[in-house]
């Protein structure tokens, strides 16, 4: 389930009692939850991008395992 908090919920930073409730319900239910449109595409993709870099130095240090405990 996808749950879209409210603008005041993002602003404020704090979820209201109602959404922890569904969200923990759901956490109990399906052992996850998504909550959508919380950070932006942009800063989803600057973090993407700065992985990339990290990620590659450490595989062309050690390789890139497709067994157990894979990178």
């Amino acid at each position: 389930m996808k749950i879209q908090l409210t603008e005041q919920e993002i602003d404020s930073r704090q979820l209201m009692p109602e959404t922890i409730e569904i969200a923990v319900e759901q956490v109990k239910t399906n052992g996850y939850i998504l909550f959508e449109n919380v950070i932006s595409e942009d800063k989803i993709n600057r973090i993407r991008n700065e992985f990339d870099v990290l990620f590659d130095e450490y595989i062309s240090r050690k390789g890139y395992n497709t067994g157990t405990n894979r990178a």
